[in-house]
């Protein structure tokens, strides 16, 4: 009641709230922010807690009871304006923290401590300073320090918002060092701009760990002024230097298909093999999947005009919000008759097309586009009627009726489903061609079974499409054709040609010919001796493709890892690894040759054949593809976004490593940090 009516009158009665605001403000620094940071609610527990952390204070011997000062005026040899220690930091230029007697705090003071004074009371605070321990710390707690142009910082982050520091990202990148050591790896390098229209170049390791694990790890991120290969090549060396790696150690090379990487005079990949010529180079292979759509669709007119077609509906239909609606309150009206009728079923996932998904610039937005037309292609038509009536403009009309009269044709629901079905194939590869620590032996076998299912589509494929199209013109009234009579082209001239050799032989069979001889030209690296040399490593049905003569000849390729008393002992070893495996029941069910490393490892195998497992290890670090240099783009366009646009290259840096590299972020331990920095000669705001 009293509490209540005091609201009423502010001016005459104190809130509990300032009372204990006006409280804090009088206490010693020492005990000040440990009281702040419990954020009590009454006056009375705080002073409880206050008189605690004093008597506590005082008990350790970290905190003095001082007597009452002198009074004002007399003579006391006490009474100065500073004492000794005062005026040693004014002679000195910089201004001291008054907790812990440290110079210009900055973030990378900021840490959970290990037993905080707050701690022994029993008070939940998990935020301290690294130098005093104090909890708890403000602005106003640090001075400015003009004499070094330094500003005071806050404090009171936390350790989530410290851990992008320098002092964290050194421990992180000091880790991933300790895990490579002297080992071999391999390099993935990849450019891109940034919000900023920086060129920004990553830079991945590939190795294998003490466990037998293949790992991708980000090593950091700079900023290339120049995208000449030289310039590239320099800035990696500088990389690998500061980590204490070198070119020596790199074995396998991955970049896109830009020249300035793959270039096999002036390219980075050039460069680098003048360094190191064991450093076999593998184009990304979901780069070149790419390269295999991008083909088609500029070799083949038809092809050509049917993805012209399918961005200019996404253009129209997406145009503005009007069409858009319309395009919603079509679908929602046909899936309610659907459902009422039973033609369309009820589930988890299903039925949840509201818009045209547009094409993206890489990769597989083409099938998305395609499954969501084909899903909503009845209440497209409609749009495009309304678009066509009622268009606004002469041009809009026009062009919205040029696109319902080729949508309405025969040959373009032909084509829709023949590039359905197609990128479907093509598309489930690059799903796999992106997992996570993907070997070289099973991306190729992926590449090997999509040719052969583009194969057999071949064979069969044109057969199982037509009883698809006709249902599909038939649901949506489109006229059907006689593949027995003659092919009527452009402008309705009639030919001599029958539309199943139009369809089949003109169409169907050119299409998939030129996909098929795409993958041959952009997937050589499949046929080559390295893999196929590489492929008698594989622990698949007992060791089925185990070929001794072949891997001896994969040990002759790297001739820095193997000399000649190597070769010997190597054939040696390989007899007798593999009459032990095809006896071990625990070698019997492995699916790879990750799998193989891993089991080595955890039986000890790795230490009883060495140059057996150091081959492997050769074999597990060549790079299948960019999709982690991609993930670490993708995530710095989230961290440098266009209201974060003024991010350094540095700060960037640090940042990005504590996103993309979480599992050797969480290996980094607190006191590590500390003492890295306590060692440091030359800190921040000192002379």
């Amino acid at each position: 009641m009293f509490s209540d009516l005091a609201k009423l009158f502010l001016g005459m009665v104190a809130l509990e709230r300032k009372k204990i605001e006006r409280y804090i403000w009088g206490l010693p620094p020492r005990i000040h922010g440990s009281v702040v940071a419990s954020k009590l609610v009454t006056f009375d527990s705080a002073k409880q807690l206050a008189q605690s952390l004093v008597d506590h204070g005082v008990s350790q011997g970290f905190m003095t009871v001082f007597p009452k000062q002198p009074i004002k005026g007399k003579n006391n040899n006490n009474n100065t304006n500073k004492n000794n220690e005062e005026v040693l930091k004014q002679k000195e230029g910089v201004m001291h923290c008054n907790n812990c007697n440290r110079k210009e705090h900055t973030a990378c003071f900021g840490k959970a401590p290990a037993k905080p004074i707050t701690q022994v009371l029993g008070v939940d605070v998990g935020q301290a300073c690294y130098g005093c321990g104090e909890v708890g710390h403000y602005k106003r707690d640090f001075p400015n320090s003009r004499n070094v142009g330094g500003v005071g910082r806050v404090l009171a982050i936390g350790q989530n918002k410290a851990i992008a520091d320098p002092m964290v990202v050194t421990e992180v990148l000091l880790n991933i060092r300790e895990e490579i050591g002297q080992d071999v790896f391999a390099l993935l390098v990849d450019e891109s701009s940034d919000v900023s229209k920086k060129e920004q170049m990553a830079i991945v390791l590939r190795y294998v760990d003490s466990l037998g694990f293949m790992k991708e790890r980000f090593i950091g991120l700079v900023h290339v002024k120049d995208t000449s290969s030289l310039t590239p090549k320099n800035t990696i060396n500088e990389v690998l230097t500061s980590n204490k790696l070198s070119f020596s150690q790199i074995r396998g090379q991955g970049y896109d298909g830009a020249s300035n990487m793959r270039g096999e005079f002036n390219g980075l990949k050039a460069l680098i093999l003048q360094e190191n010529d064991m450093d076999f180079y593998v184009h990304c292979f979901a780069y070149q999947l790419q390269l295999v759509v991008v083909a088609i669709a500029k070799k083949h007119d038809g092809v050509s005009d049917f993805f012209e077609q399918i961005s200019l509906v996404v253009n129209v239909v997406c145009a503005s919000c009007k069409r858009k609606d319309l395009l919603r309150e079509q679908a929602r009206e046909r899936v309610q008759k659907g459902l009422c009728s039973g033609e369309l079923e009820i589930g988890r996932g299903l039925n949840q097309e509201t818009t045209l998904v547009r094409s993206g610039e890489i990769r597989w937005g083409h099938f998305n586009t395609l499954t969501s037309l084909m899903k909503l292609f009845a209440d497209v038509l409609v749009v495009l009627d309304f678009v066509k009536e009622e268009g606004g403009s002469l041009e809009n009309c026009q062009q919205a009726s040029g696109i319902l009269a080729y949508f309405k044709s025969y040959e373009f629901v032909f084509y829709l489903h023949m590039m359905y079905d197609i990128l479907h194939l093509t598309g489930t590869l690059s799903q796999q061609l992106q997992i996570k620590d993907l070997d070289i032996l099973e991306a190729a076998s992926m590449v090997r079974g999509t040719m052969e299912a583009l194969q057999s589509f071949r064979n069969i494929g044109f057969a199982s499409i037509l009883p698809k199209v006709s249902s599909f013109c038939e649901t949506h009234e489109i006229d059907t054709l006689d593949m027995e009579e003659f092919y009527i082209g452009a402008r309705s001239c009639r030919t001599t040609k029958t539309n199943r050799f139009h369809f089949e032989v003109e169409i169907f069979n050119t299409v998939v010919d030129m996909q098929l001889t795409e993958y041959r030209d952009r997937f050589s690296e499949t046929s080559t001796q390295l893999l196929e040399y590489t492929g008698a490593l594989s622990p698949c049905d007992s060791f089925a493709q185990f070929d001794k003569s072949k891997l001896f000849k994969l040990g002759k390729l790297y001739k820095y890892d193997f000399d000649d008393s190597d070769m010997i002992d190597l054939d040696g070893q390989l007899k007798i690894f593999y009459h032990f495996c095809i006896k071990d029941e625990r070698f019997a069910s492995l699916k790879g040759i990750s799998d193989l490393s891993r089991l080595m490892v955890s039986t000890g195998k790795h230490q009883s054949y060495p140059l057996f497992y150091k081959l492997f290890k050769l074999a597990l670090i060549l790079p299948v593809a960019t999709a982690r240099v991609e993930r670490c783009f993708s995530k710095m366009k989230l961290l440098k976004s266009d209201l974060r646009n003024k991010i350094g290259d540095e700060f960037l840096n640090n940042l990005l490593l504590r996103n993309v590299e979480t599992e050797a972020l969480a290996k980094v331990e607190n006191e590590k940090v500390m003492e890295r920095f306590q060692k440091m000669s030359a800190r921040r705001g000192q002379n």
